[in-house]
């Protein structure tokens, strides 16, 4: 673990700075540095618990006294900035300053300190073996670098009764083939165990989509365990070499760093699926998880698959998993292809759902799409029942399309019965019921489906959402900024934020919010000139002749795709948002238009109509209420 420096040490040293805390002074090779009394007191408490883990409630609790009255996350969020500005460091790829979202923050660089009785010095964990293997893989070479892996795994510990372990995380496998080309097999691995091992009752995994910032794999274990909240940590390494993959996995304690089991595997492609149910059971037998009889029973019939079909199943994965960047319509021909391979792998047909259940991501009509959506899911069911996600799936056109709540009820469920741990399955079930009226009961399975995958961003956003329908604007406004915190680019989130801010009445904020979303999608060429012509008409006519130039900008998009947004941006200019942005200027007859279009559409948030904020003006209008009751909801 990393040293921690003396409290009493009056100089820290790191990279090119020095702080003096008996001056207050930051220094840059040896040049005094500006910097406010609050960013500089942050950096203190900081390097007093170098590389643990500080909380935003421990920081309140030293800057700013209980009887002051302010803007605390506010403060510290500026705080922070100004300290990551002047010693040049980023959120994205910390060198100083790290962020655990929501949590608080860690000091990760490597200081000494001088002025007390010690001197220490940060220490990074040992860096794992890493081999590079080029040219043509042999079987030697296979057996030689997993060898390697496992070895420097290795721990010495005291034998000791197993500790209890209920919650793990599968850390991102290690690629030691040397081939960047090869990430998605590695990472399609870890994907798969984290799914495999969610299945198990009684044991918590954290999402795969979470662990896999920590890919690259200097940092301790008990740390890794902390921000993620888990007992125990299960990594590994693969090398694939033609048909056959060497698989290397250790289950690591994540409160004393210890090796609890490891083991290699060197095994045929064709038995992949195989070989993730024999990790999972061996992983279980090591944390003294008793597993069912159905378990077992599904762990038993995991079956063969067509080794290219697998590797086009992972490469349409690895991309569908990148949406945002039209990653469904590059994963589909990827799918295809791995049906096309092996017609009776079902884990094909129940990931193309999660496409074909949403238009504006395919950029293609609903019509086109759905009958495609209910043949992938029937399929996938044939073939395996007990899939999860297909169940997932067969909710989601259950939902989304035929609106039919109580059958989409039953169809998730089924898949959390069968995967306890599924993350999807979780929050579409959450969205289903905060949505349909049972405010408490969606949010609480919303908020597991975030403490179950906590640094994804798509997580943070969705319960954001949930919040603002809900009213609860601070705390929407809280997991909106947080999930910036995970990805201060991510379009989606800057969007929401500044629609809530809008809800909540902070004009001024919800400005700044979306003139950053502008930043992010607008094509360059219209860039100035948008945001000029934005912020004038705030200057000039206030928040509603702000929004009703905003309108005009989409309008124009909408008759010609591509001239104000970058083409993956285009469906803010669809028809749902073209109503939102009506019904917030109160122009009811264009709003309900534009709803229809969105219903006919099969417009995935069509689903929020009932609980929606900006249409509470419409609410009275029998037009408004006659196509909530069309989406199978009861009138608000």
């Amino acid at each position: 673990m990393v040293d921690t420096p003396s409290s009493a040490a009056r100089i820290f040293r790191f990279g090119a700075f020095e702080l003096d805390r008996r001056s207050g002074e930051l220094r840059k090779n040896g040049l005094r540095v500006g910097l406010q009394d609050q960013p500089l007191q942050v950096l203190s408490v900081l390097l007093e618990r170098l590389g643990e883990l500080v909380t935003r409630e421990e920081l309140r609790e030293r800057l700013w006294p209980a009887n002051t009255f302010v803007d605390f996350e506010h403060g510290l969020n500026v705080a922070v900035k100004r300290l990551r500005d002047v010693l040049g460091d980023s959120a994205e790829a910390p060198r100083f300053v790290e962020t655990v979202p929501r949590r608080g923050y860690r000091f990760v660089a490597a200081v000494s300190s001088s002025g007390s009785l010690e001197d220490t010095v940060g220490k990074r964990r040992r860096p794992r073996a890493s081999l590079v293997v080029t040219g043509l893989v042999t079987a030697l070479i296979a057996v030689l670098a997993v060898g390697a892996w496992v070895s420097s795994r290795r721990r010495p510990g005291i034998a000791t009764s197993p500790p209890r372990i209920r919650s793990l995380a599968v850390l991102p496998f290690k690629n030691l083939t040397g081939d960047p080309g090869q990430e998605y097999f590695a990472d399609g691995m870890t994907d798969a165990l984290s799914a495999t091992l969610s299945q198990l009752a009684g044991l918590t995994v954290v999402s795969s989509t979470s662990a896999k910032q920590y890919k690259d794999g200097n940092r301790p274990a008990p740390q890794i365990a902390q921000d993620l909240g888990v007992d125990a940590l299960l990594e590994g390494a693969v090398l694939q070499s033609g048909n056959r993959a060497r698989v290397s996995a250790a289950l690591i304690h994540g409160g004393t760093d210890r090796r609890l089991w490891a083991k290699t595997y060197d095994r045929d492609l064709a038995d992949v699926l195989a070989l993730y149910a024999e990790i999972a059971q061996t992983a279980a037998h090591e944390m003294s998880l008793v597993l069912t009889d159905s378990q077992l029973g599904r762990l038993a019939n995991s079956g063969t698959v067509n080794t290219q079909a697998y590797d086009e199943y992972l490469r349409g994965t690895y991309l569908m998993n990148r949406w945002m960047a039209g990653g469904c319509v590059k994963a589909e021909s990827h799918l295809l292809r791995s049906i096309e391979l092996d017609a009776k792998f079902a884990n094909p047909h129940a990931e193309l759902v999660w496409c074909y259940v949403f238009p504006d991501r395919m950029q293609r009509p609903v019509a086109e799409l759905a009958p495609k959506a209910r043949a992938s899911t029937a399929r996938a069911m044939e073939l395996n029942p007990t899939l999860a996600s297909a169940h997932v799936g067969l909710g989601l056109i259950r939902y989304r399309i035929d609106y039919d709540r109580n059958g989409a009820e039953q169809a998730f469920r089924r898949a959390l019965d069968l995967d306890p741990g599924s993350v999807r399955a979780h929050a579409a079930y959450g969205e289903l019921l905060y949505m349909g009226g049972r405010p408490d009961d969606g949010y609480a399975m919303f908020r597991r489906a975030v403490q179950l995958d906590p640094f994804s961003p798509d997580r943070n956003v969705g319960l954001a959402y949930c919040l603002k329908s809900l009213r609860r604007y601070d705390e929407a406004i809280e997991w909106l900024r947080s999930a910036l915190e995970l990805d201060p680019a991510y379009a989606t989130a800057h969007y929401w934020l500044a629609q809530t801010l809008d809800l909540k009445g902070d004009h001024d904020g919800a400005l700044s919010a979306y003139l950053v979303w502008l930043d992010e999608v607008v094509v360059p060429q219209r860039a100035s000139r948008a945001r000029a012509d934005l912020e004038s008409a705030y200057a000039r006519s206030g928040w509603r002749g702000f929004w009703r130039r905003e309108l005009e900008l989409a309008d124009e998009e909408a008759a010609h795709p591509g001239t104000i947004w970058k083409p993956p941006y285009t469906r803010y200019a669809g028809a749902f948002y073209m109503a939102q942005r009506h019904a917030r200027l109160g122009e009811t007859n264009a709003a309900l238009a534009f709803l229809e279009k969105a219903y006919e559409a099969r417009h995935h948030l069509m689903v929020s109509l009932n609980v929606d904020p900006i249409f509470d003006g419409m609410r009275t209008d029998p037009r408004f209420r006659q196509l909530v009751r069309r989406t199978g909801l009861s009138p608000s």
